[in-house]
């Protein structure tokens, strides 16, 4: 349990280094995975460890979802209660692998960007699992640790890996290792997809969003071009996809 607190701790204050409410890509980024996440379009969805709000105001926006953003960081979650004022969605002081909610609850789950943080992630699949209706469903995005253009952007052992949007926290996973776990957690696999088209913001690129220097505007639009022409394609293999969304059903009725 301290682990998580201090896991928790350390990207609450790596986010806060950045321009608030925190936003790693443009919004049709967002909506890409969040496609690819294909939640329910209504009922109860918790968008866990979202921090300052930019998945879980994107899944408000068809305005029959009841969204819950859970996050450790009050700071984060104050930011985006400021930034989302009148999105409907609710802000809850949570931790990810302690969930302040009753058991079998609510219909969808989202991890967006939360998995690749945490050294095991078994509790937070346990969680998922108990707070979620039988039939409900999972879906985790995180950097696809089978593409080569993120192995370039965000692996260590690459000459190009980019630490400015990089926490300490973060480490290199692949689908197998997600399917794994959840799998162990009682779900049952319910699609995975390699999205391309993720066009980032700057922060990923820079911590300098004022004045960043050149070469860091140079990377992000050479990424940006490269995501943007893959996000044309009309279909691609997995690991094409820069970011991976993986999908688990709990089993039950639906």
């Amino acid at each position: 349990m301290e682990d998580v607190k201090q896991i928790h701790a350390a990207e609450s204050s790596h986010y806060r280094r950045f321009q608030q409410p925190y936003a790693a890509f443009h919004p049709a980024g967002y909506r890409r995975l969040l496609r690819a996440a294909a939640l329910p379009d209504e009922g109860v969805i918790l968008d866990v460890g979202g921090g300052s709000g930019a998945f879980g105001c994107e899944l408000a926006r068809n305005g029959r979802r009841l969204v819950i953003v859970c996050d450790l960081s009050r700071d984060l979650l104050l930011a985006g209660k400021h930034n989302y004022e009148g999105s409907g969605v609710v802000w809850i002081e949570a931790d990810a692998a302690r969930l302040p909610f009753a058991d079998n609850c609510v219909d969808g789950i989202l991890l967006g960007s939360v998995l690749h943080h945490f050294p095991d992630f078994g509790m937070v699949a346990r969680e998922c699992h108990r707070c979620l209706k039988p039939g409900g469903i999972c879906a985790s995005a995180d950097p696809n640790g089978h593409n080569w253009m993120m192995w370039l952007l965000r692996n260590p052992a690459s000459p190009l890996c980019s630490t400015a949007g990089r926490s300490d926290n973060e480490r290199w996973l692949g689908a197998p290792e997600v399917a794994r776990v959840f799998g162990g957690a009682g779900f049952e696999p319910a699609g995975r997809h390699g999205v391309r088209g993720v066009v980032y913001r700057l922060a990923t690129f820079s911590a300098q969003e004022e004045n960043p220097p050149p070469v860091a505007r140079l990377m992000l639009a050479t990424w940006n071009a490269l995501e943007r022409g893959l996000g044309m394609l009309p279909a691609a293999p997995f690991w094409l996809g820069s970011w991976m969304v993986l999908r688990f059903r709990k089993p039950g009725a639906v």
